[in-house]
């Protein structure tokens, strides 16, 4: 396969995941006035499409040759074009809780948790889904991860912690600083 078909698969397939998710959000979600319901619909309908796409991925080769293979024109050098699709359900959870940039912190509280739960779940949702997938069973998935823990380099984990718990705090004061100026 080459580079240019390549691309243009990853394209076609984002830009269908998109409308579709668009499209549902438009027609079907802008008219309940659930909060809670509208956005379950939505993330059902975002990991759906996500499970979709792996159990597809591992019945036609070519969609995971081309996801491996693609180079787009604006990032050359970036080559997981996979782990994007992981973010959709996340990013997507912003457009359905409708997130206004400047809005109070108990909004902007409930989008940073949006963005966390969904990003842990799409990543670890298709990891074990695809090893699933690969006719491992269960009791076997929970040992692969249970041993993963004993291959992790931890001498990082102290920084991460204390990135995340800066950017919250970065967050938090500008949401409060937005708040004094008006």
């Amino acid at each position: 396969m080459s580079v240019s078909n390549a691309n243009l698969i990853v394209i076609t397939v984002f830009l269908v995941y998109g409308v579709i998710l668009w499209s549902f959000k438009k027609f079907c979600l802008n008219r309940l006035q659930n909060k809670i319901i509208k956005y379950i619909l939505g993330m059902v309908l975002a990991y759906g499409i996500l499970v979709i796409f792996i159990i597809l991925s591992n019945e036609y080769e070519f969609l995971s040759l081309a996801f491996q293979k693609a180079r787009l024109p604006l990032f050359r050098h970036f080559r997981d074009w996979g782990i994007v699709l992981l973010v959709v359900p996340a990013i997507y959870s912003i457009y359905v809780l409708d997130y206004i940039p400047r809005s109070d912190w108990k909004s902007t509280k409930i989008m940073m948790l949006s963005l966390l739960l969904n990003g842990f779940f799409a990543f670890f949702g298709a990891i074990f889904f695809n090893s699933y997938l690969n006719g491992k069973s269960v009791k076997e998935i929970y040992e692969l991860a249970k041993e993963s823990a004993c291959f992790i380099d931890w001498k990082y984990t102290s920084l991460f912690i204390v990135i995340i718990v800066l950017s919250f705090y970065l967050v938090k004061w500008k949401c409060f600083k937005n708040d004094r100026n008006k």
